[in-house]
């Protein structure tokens, strides 16, 4: 880490030759202090000691030997001083700052996303970019040129990631600076040296010492042209990426900065951080390192008028002449013109480039023209369809607002789906346990319905007599329950009227439960006063028939006084969740539904009930309120799903008396039960092979889960190690290795399998293609990946994050470049304030350094040897001690 620091800092690094100083020793340490004070000591005793010794001798020698010694003793004390000469070859490295500016899509947006007035300064290009506001900063302010007077400029752009370096900007001259400094007093403009060094404890705001720095950084080529004026800024900042790592690109520059010369970096961006780590950690160890970060934000702080349609909910499989309803979800915020229109559109599945054409709905409008609310609540548009060809249908949902959007705003304006329509009719069994009026008139009814194909198993019949008996369907009447084979290949729906239970085998009963829970088949169970008491009652051997049930049923039916509960009829006391249930709605308009509802008189019975099992959903209770148990009033309409199938249930074989109000109230009814219970059946299908995945539409880079439950010809579930599947991508190519799926745990015939939707496209999907184990068929799915948008979603600028990374201590160095117009008062207050953030931080390194001794030399120890040799000899010449 210290060597990747080093690296630019040595290559940028400029070499120069100090003068030769003096310098002498300061007797800091004790030793040279005391060494000091007995030569002087030892200077006053020789003198002390020669007027005592040579009394008696004449003046001369009086003078000469004292002499002699204090020469000698004080060229001792010289060589103590250790006066030297210091010649040092010097290192200056400039201080730096990064300038890092954000290239990314969102940068070509408005730099004020303007309201959408077509006679707009936005709406007729009067508007700079976000991008274009950056390059005014860098290229026609004095931001960058400003800075260079103290220190180095690197510049970079970040997008996805930290793209390759722009430009490396040494320190200005002495020259530059000065000539600088006379246009600034020219134009009369203020200094960029306003105290930044303060903060530092330096005082260098002087020409002479931003001079003296500066020549020795710069490499003195005074004929080479300035890099800076060589930046093609427009080839450099060209956008690209989809997506924005500030944090990734902000730890990457601290990583390859971090040194003691490191002053700071500047960010110019609209503060998103869409991808890649957090900006955090990467300005926690700049502040370790005292870097500072200045965030420059461009694009407006107010978030973007937006439109989005968030879905388009429809069947998957929807019969033939069957209404269905497909309803688009549509929000808008911040609009100051909130109406909009939705339409409807829709082409065959099987042809991608035919048109889309407007289609008709069975009431109302297409397009439907409404006012979005203004928090972006979602606004729901149902438009109701009824197909008489079956075929694929692409269904597309479109919003047109009725003023321009600016870019950046309308995030997403359309959403498609595909819907099957059959005309396989749906089939339809009814099992009673008597011919009640209920079952009589639901059979005549189901008889004449062209999209249903019905059998009847009409349990008082035996085979001896059922051709005494009247056709009671558009199929043979049957005479015991359908094998497992028939009930998986015909059947979507069992309606039980009261029903014989154990005139049904265990097996019977054991394969029709597996049949609701795991082949999606629906139930509709009608409770009677006649065999529903005997199911209370049996044995453990009906606990999976008592399992299917949504309610806990009484066991004391017949010991319970009904007489004063007959006397009067009671109408059904309908829950909240009854007026979200679409198949209660016994018209077409749901209004008028629920007119007919309170018009009904009621039912006179309902079987009583102590309670309701998890997850069951009760639309209706009975409203006599003396029909009740512990639990509460009894339930008179419920459902649950206890697997992939479901199961209503009601209390009353009464519903014929709806034929009071007109026998297509009593049709509706029925026929809306049945598609409510045939919908898991209708996604399933009757075939051996149930395969889908688990969302339609998936964005790039997820993994698509991919299920599949396999039958063999006789309904049993598949065992294999693995399935392969094949997989082919929006652009036709098959995707290799083919993935596979492996068998579920603790769930037979179910498998699962993945793969990684790495291709996008708005025009084409995903096929996934499984070929059914043991037969020639093969089924076949589609599945749409597109692109997150991640760059126009949200496309306000993070101002809170650009101050968050700004922040230190007490101060704050976040500067806005929000304007209306991107004017360039704007970006010139902002280029005078930046450089003066940051803190001068060059340094000098000594590379190399010599140094002279003036004294210590054996000059002048000789010298001294001489002087004590000629007091040695001059005192043996006098006789002295």
């Amino acid at each position: 880490m210290i060597w990747n620091g080093l690296v630019p800092i040595l290559a940028q690094a400029s070499t120069t030759v100090v003068k030769p100083q003096r310098h002498w020793n300061d007797f800091s340490a004790w030793q040279d202090k005391c060494l000091l004070t007995a030569l002087i000591a030892l200077a006053i005793g020789s003198v002390v000691l020669y007027a005592w010794d040579s009394a008696g001798q004449k003046s001369i020698w009086r003078v000469f030997l004292p002499l002699v010694r204090l020469t000698a003793i004080v060229g001792l004390i010289l060589i103590l001083f250790d006066f030297h000469e210091r010649t040092a070859e010097e290192s200056v490295s400039p201080s730096r700052v990064v300038v890092l500016v954000d290239v990314s899509p969102s940068m070509e947006l408005d730099n004020t996303l303007q309201d959408a007035d077509p006679d707009s300064p936005s709406a007729k290009g009067g508007v700079p970019s976000r991008i274009e506001v950056a390059r005014q900063l860098l290229e026609k302010s004095d931001m960058i040129q400003t800075l260079r007077e103290r220190h180095e400029v690197h510049v970079y752009a970040f997008g996805e990631k930290l793209y390759d370096r722009i430009a490396t900007l040494p320190v200005l001259d002495s020259e530059t600076i000065a000539a600088r400094k006379r246009k600034s007093r020219e134009d009369d403009a203020e200094g960029t040296d306003d105290g930044a060094d303060d903060e530092a404890g330096e005082d260098e705001t002087d020409a002479e010492a931003v001079a003296e720095d500066s020549d020795d950084a710069s490499d003195g080529d005074d004929e080479q042209p300035d890099p800076f004026e060589l930046i093609a800024w427009d080839e450099h900042l060209e956008l690209r990426g989809g997506n924005t790592r500030l944090g990734d690109a902000m730890r990457d520059v601290v990583r390859e900065y971090a040194s003691e010369t490191f002053s700071g970096v500047v960010v110019i961006t609209d503060g998103s951080n869409n991808a890649g780590s957090d900006p955090d950690p990467a300005k926690r160890k700049a502040m370790k390192q005292n870097i500072r970060f200045v965030t420059v934000g461009v694009g407006t702080t107010r978030r973007a008028p937006t439109i989005r349609v968030t879905n388009l909910v429809t069947p998957s499989l929807v019969r033939v002449e069957d209404p269905y309803e497909l309803k688009a979800y549509v929000s808008g915020q911040n609009l100051t013109d909130k109406r909009v229109a939705v339409e409807l559109l829709a082409r065959p599945a099987d042809a991608p480039d035919a048109e889309l054409q407007s289609v008709s709905v069975d009431e109302g409008d297409n397009p439907v023209v409404l006012d979005l609310p203004e928090d972006g609540r979602e606004v729901e548009i149902p438009f109701r369809r009824t197909n008489s060809v079956a075929g694929k249908l692409e269904y597309v949902v479109r919003v047109t607002p009725e003023r321009r959007i600016p870019a950046g705003g309308a995030s997403k304006l359309e959403e498609k789906r595909v819907v099957e329509v059959s005309d396989k009719p749906t089939g339809v069994l009814i099992v009673a346990g008597g011919p009640m009026r209920d079952y009589r008139f639901a059979r005549n009814m189901f008889t004449r319905h062209a999209g249903i194909d019905l059998w009847v198993w009409l349990q008082t019949v035996d085979a001896a007599d059922v051709n005494l008996v009247s056709q009671e369907s558009n199929n043979d009447l049957l005479t015991s329950f359908p094998t497992k084979a028939e009930l998986n290949e015909n059947i979507d729906v069992v309606i039980g009227f009261d029903p014989d239970w154990t005139a049904l085998s265990v097996e019977e009963r054991e394969y029709l439960s597996e049949w609701n829970s795991s082949r999606a088949g629906g139930l509709i169970l009608v409770a009677g006063d006649v065999h529903t008491p005997e199911l209370v009652s049996a044995d453990n051997s009906f606990d999976v028939v008592r399992d299917m049930y949504p309610v806990v049923l009484e066991a004391l039916l017949l010991n319970v006084n009904l007489d004063d509960e007959d006397a009067q009829p009671w109408e059904p006391a309908f829950t909240r969740d009854a007026e979200n249930a679409e198949f209660l709605e016994i018209a077409d308009d749901p209004v008028e539904s629920t007119n007919a509802w309170k018009e009904f008189e009621g039912m006179y019975r309902c079987y009583p009930t102590v309670g309701t099992k998890g997850g069951t959903v009760v639309y209706a209770h009975f409203s006599n309120p003396r029909a009740r148990s512990a639990a509460g009033p009894h339930v008179l309409l419920a459902s649950h799903t206890p697997g992939l199938g479901k199961v209503l249930y009601l209390g009353s074989s009464e519903i014929w008396r709806l034929r009071s109000l007109g026998e297509e109230r009593f049709d509706n009814f029925w026929v809306k039960m049945v598609r409510e219970a045939s919908k898991g059946r209708l996604k399933e299908g009757s075939g051996r092979v149930m395969f889908d995945a688990e969302r339609s539409k998936y964005f790039l880079g997820e993994t698509v889960v991919m299920r599949a439950r396999l039958l063999d010809v006789d309904y049993e579930p598949v065992e294999m190690e693995s399935v392969t599947m094949r997989v082919v991508d929006p652009n036709g190519r098959p995707v290799s290795p083919d993935p596979v799926l492996r068998p579920v745990p603790k769930s037979p015939g179910v498998y699962s399998g993945t793969f990684r939707a790495a291709v996008a496209s708005p025009d084409s999907e995903y096929t996934v293609s499984l070929q059914v184990p043991g037969a020639s068929e093969t089924v076949e799915r589609s599945i749409s990946v597109t692109v997150p948008n991640l760059e126009t979603d949200d496309p306000q600028q993070n101002a809170r994050l650009l101050e968050q990374l700004g922040n230190e201590a007490k101060r704050n160095f976040y500067v806005s470049l929000e304007g209306r117009d991107g004017s360039e008062g704007v970006v010139e207050a902002a280029a005078e304030s930046i450089p003066t953030f940051f803190v001068k931080r060059s340094r000098r390194i000594v590379l190399d350094e010599r140094r002279d001794k003036l004294w210590d030399t054996s000059l002048v120890l000789y010298l001294l040897v001489g002087l004590l040799s000629v007091e040695w000899l001059t005192r043996k010449l006098l006789k002295l001690a």
